[in-house]
């Protein structure tokens, strides 16, 4: 009677009723002919009210007290979904590996379903040797129907991509080959080929074997041409377009011009060269890929700077042996004369092109928006060549934050929420992911919960976990600007500047008051030195938050970027005044001092000599983390010479001005006649 009451319930939709009626038939005769179904109705109508946590328990109960019961199965994958959806994944994988692999479930419905989200856990957890096994059983399932083709052809080569992960060079190879071999004619398998073919050649790299990556690198170069420019597969055949052409630089750079006979011939064949290697790096830029297109561009101007140097380098050699024979001590005068003459007319247009292409690299960035290692040493290069055009920029400190304060969960947010966050604040990272489980055995879909709980997960560097979580955040609340915040951190970890600044920028649309997305992503603009980006952002981060030292550092370094250095030196001061010991701040003020070319009522000594003092404080103060390579002393060494040349400077000019004779004394007064 009472079982055909809570179906009723059921069906009428109040599942929370019909629940404590299930279980209460059970708790009153656990033997009962329909007990464990009742516990199996009870879980699904907890589940209809998102009481996870309640269902998982019950499920948990048929598992343990009926282990002969027909729903077991069920129960038993119920019961990992219900771990997995409360993030606690070492249970989860638990209950998944016992239906992969347990022989009394080897006809189980969720059996495959099991072993594929076993996988994705353990992979996600790092444990990547068990997960590509996993993997690679469940792509084994296609044969019998059970996996689609195009399933199974993601998780072999996802299996690949793991022991790769795993730096396992032979497993990499072994299971990229049976790829192509078993896939690779597919639709979907062909898109993944050029990919699979540049992963071999960095596992051969990975053994060592050069001649075997080369091969594949030229394949997958082959391939590319077939790609749209621009494209995810371009990356692939970018990327090895520029190792090849790296390789062949190495021959290049070995030519060297030299004087008398022999002199055409080695100036023709460098020359060559510059045009050869000027193609393979025009081949690179063809697939328009940004970080390798910059580092193509770079190159080509490196090909022609190491042109100009060897031609210049002839200019400090004394005469070839075999002039001095041939027309004497007096000839040879008279030929370096001329070959001076020759050389220097025909460097001119060769610094020209250095600086051009230099400058074409720093124009091309800024139309993709990157600052990187190629920028930077294209403008060390040009300045070297135009120091007007291209001034020296000293690297600013750029300063970023997750979150700032404490955490105020939403209103409909489960309790557990706010001490999680405190546990997070706290660097308490078990702690809070405790706490954020147990807020989404309350409430699986809480998205403040899932925001923690990946923090947490990223705080201890497991970045897919982090990501996995994430990735669940959107697929309830696509709008949630803590979300893309997050990525954009997740991005950074990948050292994938352009995704982290589409991140932060998203998150800063979705919700204009994160004060910290907008500093984050004005750091990223200062990064690519968008100046005029990294002001507008990092006023936004001020004005919403005005005690935020970091923010008003940041905002500091754009306007110095834009060259308006009393805006820069008033907000460095702001940040210092909310953090005194702000070693950063300290920094930025040094450099500000050292590069600005005036400062108000001050001289170049006095404006040297304050660079001086701001970065010896910031030394002071960061004493305890400074790396081997900080610039500081090599700034303050530069500041002090530029002081001595300028007290020399002026003391040769007070003598100049001593020597100088008195003008003559008028010989009557005024008005005399």
């Amino acid at each position: 009677m009472k079982f055909k009451k809570a179906d009723k319930l059921f069906e009428e939709g109040k599942f929370e009723e019909a629940a404590q009626l299930y279980t209460q038939i059970v708790d009153r005769d656990p033997k009962s002919e329909d007990a464990d179904k009742a516990l199996n109705n009870a879980a699904v109508a907890y589940e209809k009210v998102n009481r996870f946590g309640a269902a998982q328990k019950l499920y948990e109960r048929i598992v343990t007290d009926y282990p002969s019961s027909k729903f077991l199965d069920d129960a038993l994958f119920r019961t990992a979904v219900a771990y997995q959806k409360a993030f606690d994944f070492d249970k989860a994988v638990v209950s998944y590996q016992r239906l992969a692999e347990d022989p009394k479930f080897k006809d189980s419905k969720n059996r495959t379903n099991s072993l594929f989200n076993a996988a994705v856990i353990l992979e996600n957890d790092q444990s990547y040797g068990k997960s590509a096994e996993l993997f690679k059983r469940y792509a084994g399932l296609s044969s019998s129907g059970a996996v689609k083709r195009d399933e199974a052809a993601d998780a072999f080569f996802r299996a690949a991509t793991i022991y790769q992960k795993m730096k396992d060079a032979d497993k990499t190879l072994a299971t990229l080959k049976e790829y192509v071999r078993t896939y690779g004619g597919d639709s979907k398998g062909a898109g993944k080929v050029l990919e699979a073919n540049f992963r071999m050649a960095e596992a051969y790299e990975l053994k060592k074997d050069r001649r075997a990556a080369d091969d594949q690198y030229r394949k997958v170069v082959a391939m590319g041409s077939s790609v749209t420019p621009g494209s995810e597969q371009a990356e692939f055949a970018a990327h090895a377009a520029f190792i090849l052409a790296e390789e062949k630089l190495q021959d290049y750079l070995k030519l060297k011009i030299v004087g008398g006979k022999q002199f055409k011939s080695s100036y023709d064949k460098m020359a060559s060269a510059v045009k050869s290697m000027t193609d393979e790096y025009n081949r690179v830029i063809g697939f328009r890929r940004a970080t390798w297109t910059l580092g193509a561009f770079f190159r080509i101007g490196f090909l022609y700077e190491h042109l100009s140097k060897s031609m210049a380098g002839l200019l400090q050699e004394p005469c070839p042996a075999d002039v001095k024979r041939k027309i004497g001590e007096e000839g040879c005068n008279i030929y370096l004369s001329q070959l001076s003459e020759q050389i220097e007319k025909e460097l001119a247009p060769v610094d020209e092109e250095v600086v051009k292409r230099y400058g074409a690299t720093l124009e091309q960035a800024g139309k993709l928006g990157v600052s990187n290692e190629w920028t930077k040493l294209a403008r060390q290069r040009a300045n070297q060549y135009n120091p007007e055009k291209f001034p020296a920029v000293k690297d600013e400190r750029i300063d970023m934050q997750m979150d700032v304060g404490a955490y105020v969960p939403p209103g409909n947010a489960p309790p557990e929420v706010k001490p999680a966050a405190d546990f997070m604040a706290r660097g308490r990272y078990e702690d809070a992911i405790r706490q954020a489980r147990l807020a989404l055995g309350r409430d699986d879909r809480s998205v403040p919960a899932m925001i923690i709980l990946a923090k947490a997960y990223y705080a201890m560097k497991k970045y897919e976990l982090a990501g996995s979580i994430i990735d669940i955040a959107k697929s309830i609340d696509a709008n949630n600007g803590d979300a893309y915040h997050l990525l954009g951190y997740l991005a950074l970890a990948r050292e994938d500047r352009i995704g982290a600044t589409a991140a932060f920028k998203k998150a800063t649309e979705l919700n204009g008051n994160l004060g910290t997305a907008w500093n984050n992503l004005s750091a990223q603009y200062l990064q690519a030195k968008n100046y005029d980006g990294a002001l507008d952002a990092a006023q936004r981060a001020t004005q919403i938050l005005p005690q935020f030292s970091k923010g008003w550092l940041n905002l500091g370094s754009a306007y110095r970027g834009k060259m308006q250095y009393a805006d820069a030196e008033r907000a460095y001061r702001k940040a210092l005044e909310l953090d005194p010991n702000y070693a950063n701040a300290y920094f930025n003020l040094g450099i500000l001092y050292l590069d600005a070319k005036e400062m108000p009522q001050m001289d170049l000594i006095g404006k040297l000599n304050t660079a001086i003092n701001y970065l010896n404080r910031y030394k002071g103060i960061a004493s305890y983390a400074l790396a081997k390579d900080d610039p500081a002393d090599g700034y303050i060494t530069d500041a002090r010479n530029q002081i001595t040349k300028e007290q020399q400077r002026i003391q040769r000019q007070q003598q100049k001005n001593r020597a100088q004779p008195k003008p003559a004394a008028p010989s009557g007064k005024v008005g005399d006649k």
